[in-house]
């Protein structure tokens, strides 16, 4: 008589969450571990970012097609701003795409928190996504104070227009100072950061 093989039975617990099931790995200074929940979270922010940028590169791109099409005053100051506000917008979302590939995204990085992963070339892409963010921040700024120039440009409403117009000014000019002061310390403590660690 042959023999039949029986199959494997494993037990079931329903009350196990595998999520809490640890993942671990070896370092320099020894083994590490993070649960499996840890890292689906770390997977899935870097997907929703990816999305997210990605989003904002296509509605760029259409956005600037539509306005160029639609559009019969391409003359104008407001036209103008906007059209380089979605350059602008294109830019940093390609930059930070770029960055998402880099070393300086990394599981490696962020498991382990090894500086020697990351090059000075990953920083310049980092902080020319940072100088782009400022960039569109501005331009953005000044198409809203264009926008209520226009919208109360006329004569039965210049009182209100011009206290309006320099309330956008003075907003505009607070927001994009209070981000420029905020992006150099980022860039500088990057780059403190990275010669302290020897970045090469």
């Amino acid at each position: 008589m042959e023999s039949e093989l029986q199959p494997i039975k494993l037990a079931f617990d329903p009350t196990y969450n595998p999520l809490s099931g640890n993942l671990t790995f070896l370092t320099a200074f020894g083994p590490s571990s993070i649960t499996f929940g840890e890292l689906q979270y770390l997977i899935n922010t870097k997907t929703r970012q990816a999305i997210v940028f990605g989003v904002c590169c296509g509605a760029s791109i259409i956005t600037f097609i539509i306005m160029w099409l639609v559009s019969q005053r391409k003359k104008t100051p407001v036209f103008i701003v906007n059209q380089i506000s979605l350059v602008l917008l294109f830019i940093q979302s390609a930059l930070y795409f770029k960055y998402m590939l880099s070393s300086q995204s990394s599981m490696t990085l962020i498991l382990t928190n090894f500086p020697q992963v990351v090059t000075k070339y990953n920083l310049h892409v980092s902080a020319a996504a940072d100088i782009f963010k400022f960039l569109l921040v501005v331009t953005i700024e000044c198409s809203l104070v264009f926008q209520v120039k226009v919208m109360f440009s006329g004569d039965s409403f210049k009182r209100i227009g011009y206290l309006l117009l320099s309330a956008s000014i003075a907003i505009g000019l607070a927001t994009s100072g209070t981000l420029l002061a905020a992006i150099i310390m980022i860039i500088r403590n990057l780059y403190t950061g990275a010669q302290n660690n020897g970045t090469k």
